[in-house]
């Protein structure tokens, strides 16, 4: 609850656009791990032969009733996110450079993110970056490749070439049209249009 508290706070809007934005962006820009790291998911990846006791928590009242609050606008914020994924689409589907995921306006995608593939994506977020938008690079990694599963190790191109391409463009709901226009432009920017 303490680490979901901080990400709320850090992660609110006011908060977000004056302070959190700009220090996670200095420390992409000049790669400290320091912060970086904190961004990343699941950091130190180890194989679990059990499932940890904290695995087998029951949700605590409060924690049911936060989630429950949240459910009215369940259907609001995946309409948000499709029309976010929509403008995203009409404004990067010609880049033949980018892979865009298939536009799914029918509710089998809620475009959490709105995920995008590029070769040389660090070139690609540092220059959205330096013009102030809010993308960042995956840190899903290909399972397979990693250390922990070596005895399960299977060679997976797909995989290994998503894993070292994959962009995250903001979808959630407050995020303005006028901020979506803008990310687009940055990524139309950085190949030439």
């Amino acid at each position: 609850m303490i680490s979901a508290a901080a990400t709320d706070i850090v992660t609110y809007p006011a908060i977000f656009r004056n302070f959190s934005f700009w220090l996670f962006r200095y420390a992409f820009l000049h790669d400290i791990d320091a912060i970086n790291n904190r961004l990343k998911i699941d950091f130190d990846p180890k194989i679990k032969r059990v499932a940890p006791p904290e695995y087998l928590w029951h949700m605590m009242p409060l924690q049911a009733a936060m989630i429950m609050k949240q459910l009215d606008r369940v259907d609001d914020d995946m309409r948000a996110r499709v029309a976010t994924a929509k403008m995203y689409h009409a404004g990067l589907c010609d880049l033949d450079e980018l892979i865009l995921p298939p536009l799914r306006d029918d509710g089998t995608h809620i475009y959490w993110y709105y995920p995008i593939q590029y070769h040389e994506r660090h070139a690609l977020v540092g220059h959205a970056m330096r013009n102030q938008r809010d993308i960042t690079e995956s840190y899903h990694r290909n399972c397979a490749a990693l250390p922990c599963f070596a005895e399960y190790r299977r060679e997976c191109p797909n995989a290994e070439a998503t894993a070292s391409s994959l962009i995250y463009l903001p979808t959630y709901p407050r995020y303005s049209q006028r901020e979506i226009h803008r990310t687009i432009a940055a990524i139309r920017q950085f190949f030439g249009r």
